[in-house]
């Protein structure tokens, strides 16, 4: 069986939307209860949208709380002295003064766009197990190689705070 991980603060995620389904079955439970007064089912378009909702509500939930189930939840380590799951590190880029930023998450963070990398995608498994002071390269689609050099590593939501 696969193993998952999620930081706390994915599993603080997971449980939300599990919190919010369980809103919209029961909300959505009202629409079909007063969608099905309105006579035949069959032609109630409302009553089988609300029916589709249901489906796709209960699959979702039965979904993620299977995850939920399966997942391990990876703890804030007192130091950080290689890149592992929750995690941030900042590299800098060749010769550049380019420095970036990226923390390393579980599929309910993932957002590439504020520098959270899925663990299991490959820019991520780049930089897994690295060190301050490492030196790698990052191939890009579209055929550039660039150089980089680990410069820190820390909790991934200390980042936040700075």
């Amino acid at each position: 069986m696969k193993a998952y991980y999620e930081t706390t603060n994915g599993i603080e995620l997971i449980k939300t939307r599990i919190s919010v389904l369980r809103e919209l079955l029961l909300k959505n439970y009202e629409v079909k209860k007063q969608t099905a007064l309105s006579g035949d089912l069959s032609e109630n378009v409302e009553y089988q949208e609300a029916k589709t909702l249901e489906i796709n509500y209960n699959n979702e939930l039965t979904s993620i709380t299977q995850y939920l189930n399966s997942v391990t939840t990876v703890p804030k380590l007192p130091t950080y002295d290689k890149i592992v799951i929750g995690s941030f590190f900042k590299f800098i880029e060749g010769d550049s003064t380019i420095c970036r930023t990226y923390s390393i998450v579980g599929k309910f963070e993932t957002d590439p766009e504020k520098g959270l990398l899925n663990y299991e995608s490959p820019t991520a498994k780049l930089f897994l197990n690295k060190t301050v002071g490492d030196l790698g390269e990052i191939k890009y689609r579209n055929g550039q190689v660039v150089k980089y050099t680990i410069l820190e590593i820390g909790y991934y939501k200390d980042i936040q705070n700075q």
